[in-house]
C-alpha cells in the first residue's frame, strides 16, 4: 500500500507540473492532448509557460513533432536543397524522409517554412501509421465532407483514410487562416462551426496539431503494433 501511495504522488506531481507547464490552454479543447504530449517530450512550449496553441504550425515543425512521436533516428542523404545542416529541423526532416514518410516537392525542395496545411499534415500521419500497419481501404470516405472538391487529387485517398482513423476531421470552414493570419473565408459566424468542412487548405495551428499527433499515437496504440504510449 505504501508503495502505491508514492506510486500514485510521484504521479500526481508528475501531472500537476506538466498542468503548470502551459498556463494558456486551460480553455483549450486540447489541453489533456497537449499535457499529455508534453509530458512525453514529442510537443514544446514557446517560452515563458506558453505553448501558444494559436500559432500556426510550420512544415519543419510538424515534422519534428512527428519525428518525436515515432522515434525515428537516421538520416541519410540531404536530397533537399532549401535544407543545410546548420539548420535546427536538419536531422528531423531527414528522418522523416528517411522513413519514407516525407517526400517533399517535385522541384526538390521542401519548403520547411512555409506554415503546413491540413491535408498535408493528414498525408504525412497517415504515411507514418500505414508504416506500422496497412490500413484497409477506406473507400471514399473524403466525399463526406462538404468541401471534397477542395482537396487535392493526391491527398484524397490519405484523408478518407484518416478519417477512418480519427486522424482526420471537419473543422469550421470559416475560420480558415492565410499565411499571413488573416481570415481566409469571411468571419466566423458564431454558429459552433460547420465540421461538414475538411477544410484541406486550412493553416494547422499548435493545438490543432496536438489534436491529430494524438489521434495517431492513439490509433497505433490499439493497433497493438507499435508502444507509443508508454
Amino acid at each position: 500500500m505504501k508503495k502505491f501511495l508514492l506510486v500514485l504522488a510521484a504521479l500526481m506531481l508528475a501531472a500537476q507540473t506538466v498542468s503548470a507547464q502551459f498556463y494558456d490552454i486551460s480553455e483549450d479543447e486540447a489541453k489533456d492532448k497537449i499535457e499529455y504530449l508534453a509530458e512525453k517530450g514529442i510537443i514544446n512550449g514557446t517560452g515563458d509557460n506558453m505553448y501558444t496553441p494559436e500559432r500556426l504550425v510550420t512544415r519543419a515543425e510538424f515534422a519534428a513533432m512527428a519525428v518525436r512521436a515515432m522515434g525515428y533516428k537516421g538520416t541519410g542523404e540531404n536530397k533537399f536543397s532549401d535544407i543545410s545542416d546548420s539548420d535546427w529541423f536538419y536531422k528531423d526532416v531527414l528522418a522523416a524522409e528517411n522513413a519514407g514518410v516525407i517526400s517533399g516537392f517535385p522541384d526538390g525542395t521542401f519548403k520547411p517554412y512555409e506554415n503546413i496545411t491540413h491535408e498535408q499534415a493528414v498525408k504525412l500521419l497517415v504515411n507514418i501509421y500505414e508504416k506500422n500497419y496497412a490500413t484497409d481501404p477506406a473507400g471514399d470516405m473524403a466525399t463526406m465532407f462538404d468541401d471534397y472538391y477542395d482537396i487535392s487529387d493526391w491527398a484524397r485517398e490519405s484523408v478518407s483514410k484518416g478519417t477512418m482513423l480519427s486522424i482526420a476531421r471537419g473543422y469550421d470552414k470559416m475560420t480558415v487562416k492565410n499565411n499571413d493570419g488573416s481570415t481566409l473565408f469571411g468571419v466566423s459566424t458564431g454558429n459552433g462551426g460547420d465540421e461538414n468542412n475538411f477544410s484541406p487548405k486550412m493553416l494547422v495551428n499548435r493545438s490543432q496539431a496536438a489534436d491529430m499527433l494524438y489521434a495517431l499515437i492513439h490509433s497505433l496504440e490499439i493497433t497493438g503494433k507499435v508502444n507509443v504510449m508508454r
